[in-house]
């Protein structure tokens, strides 16, 4: 199972009403996040024809090759690759062939074992399109008691300093519960360029879930005698 590491938890004070109610209130929102390293990565690799590097018979050569790694890595061809096939027309009326293979992988090891070995002439990029982590409802379910916690805390901490205590609670709002993807970098490695996919290497770009919600609590004060 994967790690998961918390990030931070804080709030923001969204309103604080004492005379809108019959009692006192308080609006808070309360936030959590977490980190999680991507286990679907969508990766693409793209070749085709231009004046250096053209041919019918050498686009297909140039796929069989790219799909032969794939295979020795492990991924069901018939299954989990997808090959699409467009044209462009360049100077002179030219139409340059050109194919883009798409496929999912579960980890960034596995993504950095293929680039280094489509270093074929005619490759022109591999890139990551996409990542998500499979586990997001429980991640989603993990974070709700922190964001929580967190509202609690920070209505605590306005109160600090006043004779008021926070009271019970009124109601979450739920339509402000969600899960939001930091953006991550997609990794771009064309042909010629192993030098720069060394860089990324051992170096998986992980992502941030976090989860924030609506709280309201009561504002408590001591009876006056």
């Amino acid at each position: 199972m994967k790690k998961l590491i918390i990030l931070s938890f804080y709030a923001f004070i969204t309103v604080l009403s004492v005379n809108a109610q019959p009692y006192p209130y308080m609006d808070v929102s309360g936030y959590a996040s977490i980190k999680v390293t991507p286990d679907i990565i969508n990766v693409s690799v793209s070749f085709g024809e231009n004046k250096e590097f053209f041919g019918k018979q050498n686009i297909e050569d140039l796929e069989q090759k790219v799909i032969k790694v794939l295979k020795e890595n492990g991924l069901d061809i018939k299954k989990d690759v997808s090959v699409q096939e467009s044209s462009s027309q360049g100077e002179g009326g030219r139409v340059y062939i050109r194919k883009t293979i798409s496929f999912t992988l579960d980890n960034y090891k596995k993504y950095y074992d293929i680039v280094r070995e489509l270093d074929f002439k005619g490759i022109q990029s591999v890139r990551i399109n996409s990542t998500k982590y499979s586990k997001e409802d429980e991640v989603k379910l993990a974070l709700l008691p922190e964001a929580m916690k967190n509202a609690r805390a920070m209505a605590e901490a306005i109160l600090k300093d006043s004779e008021a205590e926070v009271g019970k609670l009124l109601y979450v709002n739920a339509q402000n519960v969600r899960m939001s993807y930091a953006q991550n970098k997609a990794v771009i490695v064309g042909y010629g360029t192993r030098k720069d996919a060394k860089e990324y290497v051992d170096k998986p770009v992980d992502i941030t879930l976090s989860v924030d919600m609506s709280v309201c609590f009561s504002i408590s004060y001591p009876k006056s005698e």
